[in-house]
Parts: C-alpha cells; structure tokens; sequence
C-alpha cells in the first residue's frame, strides 16, 4: 500500500484499521469466554484482507473525486457511494462467515462467530476513522497513483473490448476450465493422520516415524466389553470368549496385536515364557496353573492391583481389551478397521463398543467433507438474501452469485489436481471463499448502477465500473496475495495450504468478475431488463 499510494495517511490507516478490530475481536472473545484454537490461526489473516482490501476501495474512490472537488466534498462523496456497497460488502462477508455456525465441529463453529464479529468490527472501525485521518492536520491526503497504474488501466480497458468482442470464447474457456477443476473435486480426500499436519522433514514427524519403525504400531483403539462380576459363575466362561475375541482381532487388516487380562493371566501362569528350573518355582507356577480366572484375578488384585486396573474396571464391571493397530491409507480404510473390531466384539457381546482419541479424530476428518458443503449452502442462501435485499432486484442477486460461487470450484478442484488433503483449516475455504469473493462483485455492481443513473449508457457504465472497481480491486489483490504469501513460511502445513489457496480464492475472485461479470450483466440486459433498474 505503501508503494501504491505514497502517503503515509493511507499506508498507515490500514494498519491501523486492522489492529483496532483485532483488539476488539479478541476483548469479544475474553468477555464471552471464546478461545483460540488450532482452526482460528487464520484470524489475523483474513481480518487484515477485509481491512485493507476495503480501505484500497475507498481510496481509489476519494482520489478519483480529489481530481475535482476538495477534501471535504471528496470524502463525502466517498461515504455516499462507497459507504452502502462497503456496508453490503461486509454483510455478505459476515454471512458467509456465520454459515461455519452450522458445522458439526465446535472449533469451527467457534472460529465463524470470531470472524463475523472481527469482519463487523472491520467496518467499525473504518467508519470511526476515516475522516479524521483525511480531513485532520496539514499534510496532504491525496493518494497518488501506483506504479504502472496507466498499464493496469490499459489492461482492464483490453479486457472489456475483449469480452465484447469475443463473448462465446470467453463463455466457454470459462465453463471449460470450470468442468476440468469440477473433476478434480472428485479427487479430494481428507488429512487422516496427524502427521499431515507438518512438513515431512520436521522434528514431530521424524520422531513419530522412528517411534512407528521401532515399535511396528501407529495407534490404536479400546474395544470396551461389559462383564459380570467377578463372583459371578460365568466369569471363566466370559474370559474364554475374550480369547476368542483376540484370536479373531488378528484377522482384521490392520490390526497388529491386542492386550487385555488374558495375557496378564498368561504371564502369571508363565504360559508364555521359559519355565521355572528351582524346585519352590515350579510348584508355586502348579499351584497358580490350577486357580480359575476369577480367582486368579483376585489373588493379582490383592497383591498388584496396579496390574489389574489397567484392564478391568471392578466398580462398573468393565473389560478393556487394547488393540494396536498399523498405519492404514485413507481415512475410509481406517473406518472399515473401526467397523470389523466393533462387528467381532458384538458377535459375543451386543454392548461392545470402541473407544479412543483416535477414533474422535476419524469421525472428525470424515465430518469436515459433508460439514463444509452444509455450511456452503447455507453461506449461499443468506448471501443470495443480502445481495437481492441490497440491489433490490433478484435478478442481479442471482448474477452476482455466479462469479463468486466460481472461486469455491477453483479452490476445492485446485486442492483435488495437487493432492491436497482437506484439513481442519482448508476445511473451511468454501464458506470463506464465498464471503471474500463477493467482496469483489458488490462494489463492481453499485457502480455500475451509479453510472446507470447518472445517464450514461449500458456501455459506457461497465467501462466505467470496470476502470475504478477493477483498479481497486486488482490494487487490493496485490497487497493481499504478498500479505498471504508470508504464511507459506510456517511449519504447520494447514496454515501452508490456507494462504496458497486463500490466495487462488483471490485470483480466482479477481478473473471471475472481471471476465465473467460484464458477460452476465450483458445477457441480464436481454433476459430481464428491468431487474437492472436502479
């Protein structure tokens, strides 16, 4: 911004912009008890999109009426017709971040409550300080023009002449490329293991593959069996069948091996180990190979109840067995796993079920698919709201909603291409990617329709809109994609893939409304004219 506008006002009102919404957000969050999670990393991220791609809107703006009209008249002109769009703009952000609200997982339910509230706060505090820091002190408030500035312009007046010339190829490169990364939506899978997380060569995944190597087992899970007491003359019976149950286990792909109380009695009856040569020794291992399960279990509990609890919960009559389990690809590979150890232990007892951290972690992964696609369509349906509320005509709340759904398809079809698996970050980009994108279309549309009124013809309103906004928004995304670059940088391959495709969701943005928005507004002028109508 610093390059682009040469003044220290608007360099420094970004900044600030940001930062006083941060401080608000996370105040927010003290008094209402939220916390910061491992989903929430990208906060100060996203906030700062909001904040400088809005401020690099009202610049352009207020610099185009300094060419004619003094600081005060320039900035009320800037407010009168920024203002409302950048007010929308907001709100369909806020929308498409409050659909994360409907999502099955808490912390990503926790980070759109966060982000709605820090997007609002954004607009806060841009409307507290924005004219102060035009209208305050002597120095001068004009922000110049950036670098190259004319070659943009003259890049966005070639793209219009192109779209007129050449609508049906433009049309259809567009649907072409769109069904090519529709396929690759097909291809996405999700992160199954928490090594995906980081980089192959970092210290947790070294280690995590030496413990792996080493011991032969990844994981594992709890399979839990009701039993009856101890006293109970069933008991044998039931340690029987828990054999079976073990012998079973090994047949499943995957599982490497189990522990449970029959290995504990094994060990103590020295079935599975050299036998005793001293006289006292062997008698003492006769006497033991003679006791019951059940009793044998008591003489362990009176004398190492450490050995027992383990594996045996004697107040709720439960039996533990552990089972270690190998690395398997794919998390529905890991699914079937669960399914079969869960199907043997309910062959011989109906209450059995599994346990384990792991376990919360598969249905997590599996639930992120189907949670971000809920949430986008609820982010659609409140966004299609706002923006026919906003313009008043459905007909261009429906237009403008086509370029923005662009971006998911880019995004989730890119990740698919690349073998990019979907994690609890990139899990949310959908939803995201609707709120930023439509930040392009809205004051694309508002001037459009400023220019409409002012009498200028069809024609010449699109130039116009397509002149302004698109310099703003091309500007903005300059800053944008060298401020989500840096978070490339991090060792946490979540926050990696959130920035690399937070910055596709821009470009994508970017082309979507600058090639396919005056296609759409052309045929909207044919199909149903008077939903142009100001």
């Amino acid at each position: 911004i610093a390059i682009m506008f040469r003044n220290v006002r608007w360099m420094l009102m970004p900044l600030v912009v940001v930062h006083l919404a941060l401080i608000w957000t996370k105040a927010s969050m003290v008094l209402t008890g939220l916390k910061l999670s491992m989903v929430s990393s990208p906060l100060v991220a996203l906030v700062t999109v909001i904040g400088v791609s809005t401020v690099v809107h009202f610049a352009v703006r207020y610099r185009e009426y300094r060419s004619q009209l003094e600081p005060e008249h320039a900035l009320r002109g800037t407010l009168s017709h920024v203002g409302p769009a950048t007010f929308w703009t907001i709100l369909t952000t806020v929308a498409g971040f409050a659909s994360l609200m409907v999502s099955r997982i808490v912390p990503v339910q926790s980070f759109g409550l966060m982000m709605s509230l820090g997007t609002f706060l954004v607009l806060m505090a841009i409307m507290g300080l924005i004219s102060g820091a035009i209208l305050l002190g002597r120095a001068s408030s004009d922000p110049m023009h950036a670098p190259g500035e004319d070659k943009v312009a003259g890049f966005l007046n070639w793209i219009i002449a192109a779209v007129e010339r050449h609508p049906w190829w433009f049309a259809l490169s567009g649907i072409a490329a769109l069904a090519f990364l529709s396929v690759g939506t097909t291809k996405l899978e999700s992160a199954t293991d928490f090594t995906d997380n980081f980089h192959e060569n970092s210290p947790i995944v070294q280690s995590y593959n030496f413990i792996a190597q080493k011991m032969g087992t990844t994981g594992g899970y709890d399979l839990m069996i009701d039993s009856p007491s101890i006293d109970d003359p069933g008991f044998d019976e039931f340690i029987g069948k828990i054999s079976q149950i073990q012998r079973e286990l090994l047949e499943v792909d995957g599982v490497l091996g189990s522990m449970t109380l029959t290995d504990l009695f094994a060990f103590m009856q020295n079935r599975t180990g050299p036998q005793p040569t001293e006289m006292m020794d062997r008698l003492a291992l006769a006497a033991v190979s003679k006791l019951t399960p059940s009793n044998l279990l008591k003489q362990i509990e009176l004398r190492e109840p450490g050995l027992v609890y383990g594996f045996w919960n004697k107040q709720r009559n439960v039996v533990r067995i552990s089972v270690f389990t190998g690395d398997l690809a794919g998390n529905q590979a890991k699914l079937d796993r669960l399914e079969a150890i869960e199907s043997i232990g309910r062959k011989y007892f109906p209450t059995a079920r599994t346990a384990g951290a792991e376990i919360l972690i598969m249905f997590l992964v599996s639930s992120m698919l189907s949670d971000q696609w809920i949430t986008f369509s609820v982010a659609v349906v409140a966004i299609f709201v706002m923006l026919s509320s906003s313009f008043r005509s459905i007909g261009l709340g429906l237009l403008a909603l086509v370029p923005n759904v662009s971006p998911i398809l880019i995004v989730i079809g890119t990740m698919g291409w690349l073998g990019l698996k979907l994690n609890m970050a990139t899990a949310m980009l959908a939803s995201v990617s609707m709120g930023l994108a439509v930040g392009f279309s809205i004051p694309y549309l508002y001037r459009f329709r400023h220019e409409v009124r002012f009498g200028n013809d069809f024609d010449s309103a699109i130039r116009r809109a397509h002149g302004t906004v698109g310099l703003a928004i091309i500007l903005a995304n300059l800053a944008l994609i060298a401020g989500f670059m840096v978070l490339t940088l991090s060792e946490f391959v979540p926050t990696v893939q959130f920035g690399f495709l937070v910055t596709i969701v821009m470009l994508g943005g970017l082309t979507a409304n600058l090639l396919i928005l005056p296609m759409l507004l052309r045929t909207l002028r044919y199909l149903w004219p008077s939903s142009l109508e100001a």
